[in-house]
């Protein structure tokens, strides 16, 4: 677990840019209003750091999630323009990471048993498709001209949000 030192602020400070960075770039591929990409890795990204940092960074990724939503925006590129969502996110993948620190021995172990990759998946798609609905009804809610496929929109976010996790969160053992 990192702890919160002097040293640390400059830790904070390459995940968010590692943070916007990727999530920018991410954005650049992305279709619809709602910014969804075919996959999330900065999603990924962020939870990885909180498995191995510790939850108490939370308010870190909060910063990154909103400084990324801001930052996108002014260059153009779809967005939510309003921090509900990013809190509510941070919310959901702070108590994921939570979850995944709590069975962090069994990711040490290369997920080798099937009931741990069974768990690690489930866990992951589970907060994810309950965010891909919040986010669903949080933009919907912010935007009365609201006409999209939801549908379709709502299986592209959960599936963009669980790649980046699935893709992330295992090259943690090393760390």
């Amino acid at each position: 677990t990192l702890s919160l030192t002097a040293g640390s602020y400059w830790q904070a400070l390459l995940f968010v840019c590692a943070f916007i960075t990727v999530d920018v770039i991410a954005r650049m591929l992305t279709s619809g209003p709602m910014s969804v990409t075919p996959w999330n890795p900065a999603i990924g990204v962020g939870v990885a750091f909180l498995v191995v940092a510790g939850l108490i960074w939370a308010p870190v990724m909060l910063i990154a999630m909103l400084c990324s939503e801001f930052i996108a925006v002014g260059l153009g590129l779809p967005g939510y323009k309003s921090p509900i969502l990013p809190l509510v996110s941070t919310i959901g993948y702070a108590a994921l990471a939570g979850m995944l620190r709590w069975y962090r021995p069994v990711l040490n172990e290369l997920l080798a048993r099937t009931r741990d990759v069974i768990f690690f998946v489930l866990a992951t798609a589970a907060t994810t498709l309950f965010l891909a609905i919040a986010s669903l009804l949080i933009y919907a809610a912010a935007h009365s001209d609201w006409r999209l496929d939801a549908t379709r929109l709502l299986g592209r976010y959960w599936i963009g949000d669980v790649l980046g996790i699935l893709a992330f969160v295992p090259l943690t053992r090393r760390l």
